[in-house]
């Protein structure tokens, strides 16, 4: 078994209050939920208005796959014009 852990550093600039921030991440989330079939929580920056931390894991019996998914989660987020990926992670746990 294959278990990928994605985390998600993020600068959200238009947002101006948390109430605009949970509304961005609801878009964020439910969007990759939809496209992908994965949870995405947010882990970090949680009183923080345009920064947030978002966490996803997939699970495969192929650690190709696991790696290439949560990239592209990483390029559909990034793609969605919400806000700026400054940096991810994906560490690939083997059991």
């Amino acid at each position: 078994m294959i278990v990928g852990i994605l985390q998600l550093d993020m600068h959200l600039p238009a947002r101006r209050s948390l109430k605009e921030k949970r509304q961005a991440l609801r878009r964020i989330k439910d969007r990759v939920t939809a496209a992908f079939r994965l949870p995405m929580v947010e882990v970090d920056h949680q009183d923080v208005w345009q920064r947030t931390m978002l966490g996803c894991a997939a699970v495969s019996g192929e650690d190709g796959d696991v790696h290439s998914l949560l990239e592209k989660v990483v390029q559909f987020v990034d793609g969605m014009g919400v806000g700026t990926v400054l940096r991810h992670d994906v560490e690939i746990l083997r059991r």
